[in-house]
């Protein structure tokens, strides 16, 4: 039978003039899993004609995202990492190999510095981003056809979709030629074929959910990874800062939120366990207390309602967006619906449009910085409209 990267390489051939580089990357690929040292001499080589760009530039060629200064302007930006992170940058300047036990218990050896990721998960692409990585390769946005929406200003022309989520085109990854796939609590049949993808290159998986999944603990364990935990934590400094900031304009009569994301069959809450709500309430907002009820017994962190059932959506705030296209239509034309229009948050002009696949995605830091920035943006409104 052939492994992927022999299929990948006959697939070419097919065509009938195949690249020779790519023949021989592929079955090099596999070769030098049993001889990670001399893979590793070869990127030494290469990186030394890098090496003034990579003096100047965290890997990836990206600076760090980091949650948006305006929200309090006496924040400093988390832009130049502090002297301990220069003291570890020479041990990632060589490229020798690294090598870790992952969330799975696995050894897992990899450069220290991989210049050609392939992430498997939003959450993975969200926290590569914040800490200044851009990835090759990384799946489409759920319910989406393309890149997560929300990331594409960052990604766009940096960044190949390899497939839907959950189901990754392993010939597209091939030819990539990554250095490092990522892929954080693998599940169903993709975490199955683990070691079909280590046929292609090293797959480290930094977080497996125990039932304590929170995107923090994952964007932790992915910058551990990387060997960039104080650009974290340097980052997650700021974000506590901001979310400080926020909350101190809320009052007693703009401080119970509701979250809704449309589909194009209907609208859903996001409760209060979904990653949106973690992130209003580190602001400081409350959710009603239907809604608090529903998700200690709910098994997912959304819950379907009807157009009849929308006031259990009612508070001081509402955010609401569609995951795609279908749901931006089907919001637009339920906020023209007379029994919507019939909800305080509306006719207080609080109901604030937003991404919906940003609120109602697993999360990250890049996300939290889209949800703090709308939020800023909303309390601003409030604001100019109460005076």
């Amino acid at each position: 039978m052939l492994n992927i990267v022999d299929r990948y390489v006959k697939k070419q051939s097919a065509g009938g003039h195949p690249h020779p580089a790519q023949a021989e990357n592929a079955h090099h690929r596999i070769a030098t899993q049993n001889a990670i040292s001399r893979r590793y001499c070869t990127l030494l080589i290469a990186f030394v004609f890098l090496l003034a760009a990579a003096a100047c530039a965290p890997a990836g060629g990206e600076a760090a995202v980091v949650p948006d200064s305006q929200v309090e302007p006496t924040v400093e930006p988390v832009a130049e990492p502090t002297e301990e992170a220069q003291a570890e940058e020479p041990a990632e300047a060589t490229g020798e190999p690294r090598t870790i036990t992952d969330a799975m218990g696995r050894e897992v050896t990899f450069p220290a510095a991989p210049q050609r990721v392939v992430v498997l998960s939003e959450i993975d692409l969200d926290s590569l981003l914040a800490l200044g990585i851009v990835p090759v390769g990384a799946p489409n946005g759920r319910g989406q056809t393309t890149l997560p929406s929300y990331m594409l200003p960052l990604i766009e022309g940096k960044t190949t979709a390899i497939g839907p989520l959950g189901e990754p085109n392993l010939e597209t990854i091939v030819a990539l030629d990554p250095d490092l796939i990522v892929y954080s609590d693998p599940y169903g049949d993709l975490a199955e074929r683990i070691p079909e993808l280590e046929q292609i290159a090293p797959v480290v998986v930094p977080y497996v959910d125990t039932g304590d999944w929170h995107w923090k603990s994952v964007f932790q364990a992915v910058a551990d990874v990387m060997d960039k935990g104080v650009e974290a934590e340097a980052w997650l400094q700021v974000y506590d800062e901001q979310t400080a900031a926020l909350g101190a304009q809320l009052s007693d009569d703009l401080r119970e939120v509701s979250i809704v994301r449309w589909m194009g069959d209907g609208p859903r809450i996001l409760l209060s366990n979904a990653f949106s709500s973690d992130v209003l309430s580190d602001v400081g907002f409350v959710r009603p207390e239907y809604q608090l009820e529903l998700a200690g017994s709910h098994p997912v962190h959304t819950d379907v309602i009807s157009m009849e059932q929308v006031n259990l959506v009612d508070a001081d705030i509402i955010f609401a967006g569609g995951l795609n296209p279908e749901g931006d239509v089907a919001m637009q034309e339920a906020l023209a619906n007379p029994i919507v229009q019939t909800l305080s948050a509306i006719q207080a002009n609080r109901l604030f449009t937003v991404d919906g696949l940003a609120w109602s995605s697993t999360g990250g830091p890049t996300a939290a910085t889209q949800v703090l920035r709308d939020v800023e943006d909303a309390l601003n409104q409030v604001a100019e409209t109460s005076e």
